[in-house]
């Protein structure tokens, strides 16, 4: 969507507010309705004059209607769908509902406890910030006061704001009263920026660290090459292709190690250990899979199959809980959320049922390090639930950790306080991430904790950019100079001047492609083909032409097939803006954001193909016996059913197919994805130049420096048989050349 001439609105807001009144409880008085609102009105029409031509191309998740108008709660209602019986009403449920707000002024107030706006010398008077905003999703103005952790949003005139949440209680002056009380509210700040669950998980411990995790790839140590690592990840594979059949005998385990290793076999090398000791540690946790299966993987709860909870939050009272997955809804699901403003790719998608709360669609993540006790770990978790809410459109409220060091199964409930102050951080994070409100791009001071610092993956970038962007040393990074000169010592002033133009040159960049993602949501797919090239609308799946190469972890491993719906009246995919080998991003036009990331494989007039690593499964099918609150029953990989009623205690697994039949049914779009993670790569490819452990000194000299590179005259025999090599006409140019 094209940018608002924010200028045109700063015009008809008064550049000062008062910052006291004489009547504290007067909202006229605080300058907020020195604003006509006929004039706002019309200059908004002005800025989005445009916006009847552009509403046509808003996308329906942001809830517009037929007749291009936002609806309230901006929902869709054929955003799921459903196979068999007919479901009962819908239940009220948090977050369902957001509008999608621009800011308009912004100022700094007071309040008491009986006061919605107090005076300095109030008694208990406390900051609010007051926030007036334009909902775009119900036409209609809003007086936000932020409050308690939400007052450190850094909201400007500009900003967009989501407000998550039903607003029950707004005043006739429509004031809404954000705070520490307000549990099914959540104002999420520029929500077109997608945060990292993951980053936004590990942002506790030191912010600057997630900021530049999003910023920038980590660079890996290659003089200490992290077997522990890959360790992690074979582990993590080995239990997800065991979870998926449900096979967990000794000769199916072995066998599935052997593929691994096969397939990581460079990275076994880089690593320099050998198959048989990779093959032997793996191994190593073999049984206790097979234990936690015979626990845990059934149709219901077996005797055993406890967990414990974070915080020993209760469930249900139920005095011995017990757990069990019978279903696999999905894997390494990626999901976007523009609703929330975050992304993030969860583990397993599974239906746990509980005997106390019924069958539960739940986030499921394998950690295979030693520390239980890990506040990211549950951080993330929380996040997911969110994550997952928006895409099965059920109220999912807790997930699931498993520790197979200690064979312990953790049940994190979202609790209220905990997620709140996730979603503050990420509003925190927000300007470091923009160009818009931090052209300079300059991250969060550093932590100048000498002990975790020194142990940190993002060390090298970090230290670099303080020194080559933000000018600085080591008191300023609060670091012993030997810890500062081993990462930037080696650096000359023409190396920083190099870094510093280059990030600059980087940055302009992503600012002028930021703005294309957030088209995905933005823009209605037809409208977005039309008008931009960057898009193709109305599209079926062949599920029948699905490919699956079987390599675990291969970007390509999924190939899927295309087709223009009977109804889209396009002349040809070979119009578009598309190309083979671009990356992409596979949604559907219902408000699903990326099943499935990868690049065009194939384009044919009226056909393409998607390569990627996770197959798009459509949008999740609730099942004939679905119930809101105790059966939220879906479509799945892999289920666990009982074999028959006498014979309860036996089962069968059932095995279905990667791409379910019912997605034939759906309706996708395919967008070209200009950011991917190119940009973070490419900025981890000129770190790469300057690190002191990662870095080539010999390309710096010749990149850098200008170093005239010289050559090695060759031995004659070599130039001869060089020359029949060239001379041969089985060669072609490029190959003689």
């Amino acid at each position: 969507m094209p940018s608002l001439e924010l200028e045109n609105v700063a015009s008809l807001v008064p550049s000062e507010a008062p910052a006291t009144t004489d009547n504290p409880n007067d909202v006229d008085d605080l300058g907020l309705d020195d604003v006509d609102m006929d004039d706002l009105l019309e200059g908004l029409d002005q800025l989005d004059d445009n916006l009847d031509d552009l509403l046509e191309g808003l996308d329906d998740c942001d809830g517009i209607n037929d007749e291009g108008l936002f609806d309230v709660d901006g929902s869709n209602p054929q955003a799921l769908e459903t196979t068999g019986a007919v479901l009962a009403s819908e239940p009220a449920r948090r977050f369902k509902m957001h509008e999608k707000c621009l800011t308009l002024l912004v100022t700094d107030g007071l309040f008491t406890s009986g006061q919605l706006h107090a005076l300095p010398n109030d008694v208990g008077a406390r900051p609010q910030k007051i926030v007036r905003v334009y909902s775009q999703t119900a036409r209609r103005e809003l007086i936000l006061l932020l409050r308690d952790q939400w007052y450190s949003t850094p909201v400007a005139i500009g900003d967009y704001l989501n407000i998550v949440g039903e607003m029950t209680e707004i005043s006739e002056r429509g004031e809404v009263v954000v705070d520490s009380q307000s549990v099914d509210i959540l104002p999420v700040l520029q929500p077109d920026v997608l945060v990292s669950c993951t980053h936004l998980s590990e942002s506790f411990t030191c912010l600057r660290r997630a900021v530049l995790k999003d910023w920038i790839r980590e660079i890996p140590d290659k003089s200490q090459p992290n077997t522990a690592m890959l360790l992690g990840t074979l582990l993590h594979d080995l239990f997800q292709s065991c979870a998926l059949k449900n096979k967990w005998d000794d000769a199916t385990m072995s066998a599935t190690i052997r593929s691994l290793i096969k397939d990581n076999i460079a990275r076994l090398w880089e690593c320099q250990v050998d198959e048989t000791t990779v093959h032997e540690q793996i191994a190593e946790c073999v049984p206790i899979y097979q234990e936690w299966a015979r626990t845990y993987m059934h149709h219901s709860a077996q005797l055993g199959s406890t967990f414990s909870t974070h915080r020993n939050h209760s469930l249900a009272n139920d005095p011995e809980p017990l757990v069990t997955v019978s279903k696999i809804l999905n894997m390494e699901e990626n999901v976007w959320s523009p609703k929330f403003g975050l992304k993030g790719k969860v583990d397993l998608t599974v239906l746990a049922k509980y005997t106390s709360q019924g069958a539960l669609v739940q986030p499921f993540e394998l950690k295979t390090g030693r520390n239980t006790q890990n506040t990211s770990h549950r951080a993330q978790l929380v996040l997911y639930t969110l994550l997952l809410s928006d895409r099965y459109d059920v109220d999912i409220t807790s997930g699931l950790l498993y520790y197979p060091r200690t064979n312990e199964m953790v049940c994190v409930p979202r609790i209220d306080d905990e997620l709140r102050g996730l979603v503050a951080t990420r509003n925190e994070m927000i300007p470091f991430l923009t160009h818009s409100t931090n052209p300079s791009r300059d991250p969060p001071a550093m932590l100048g904790q000498e002990f975790m610092c020194k142990r940190c993956a993002i060390r090298p970038s970090c230290f670099i950019k303080h020194r080559a962007i933000e000018g600085g040393d080591h008191e300023s990074a609060k670091m012993p100079r030997g810890v500062w000169e081993e990462q930037v010592g080696h650096l000359s002033q023409d190396h920083l001047d190099f870094v510093r133009v280059w990030m600059g040159l980087i940055d302009s960049e992503e600012s002028d492609m930021q703005q294309y993602r957030s088209e995905l949501w933005n823009m209605k797919a037809a409208y977005r083909e039309a008008n931009t090239g960057r898009c193709l609308s109305s599209l079926k799946m062949e599920v029948g032409l699905t490919e699956d190469t079987g390599v675990v972890g291969s970007y390509s491993r999924y190939r899927q097939t295309f087709v223009p719906a009977a109804r889209a009246g396009r002349q040809s995919f070979l119009d578009s803006q598309l190309a083979v080998g671009d990356p992409i991003v596979v949604s559907s036009e219902a408000g699903h954001y990326a099943f499935m990331i990868g690049y065009v494989s194939a384009l044919e007039f009226s056909r393409i193909v998607i390569a990627g690593d996770r197959p798009a499964r459509g949008v999740p099918k609730r099942l004939a016996q679905f119930d809101w609150r105790t059966n939220q029953d879906f479509e799945s990989i892999m289920e666990i059913r009982p074999r028959n009623i006498v014979a309860s205690q036996s089962e069968d697994t059932l095995i279905h197919a990667d791409v379910p039949e019912s997605a034939a049914q759906d309706t996708f779009r395919i967008d070209k994805d200009e950011m991917n993670s190119a940009i973070s790569r490419i900025r981890a490819n000129v770190m790469r130049l300057f690190t002191s452990t990662n870095g080539s000194p010999e390309c710096r000299r010749l990149v850098v420096d200008l170093q005239q590179p010289t050559f090695v005259s060759l031995p004659q025999d070599v130039e001869v048989k060089i020359q029949q090599i060239q001379s041969a006409k089985r060669l072609n140019a490029g190959q003689a050349a």
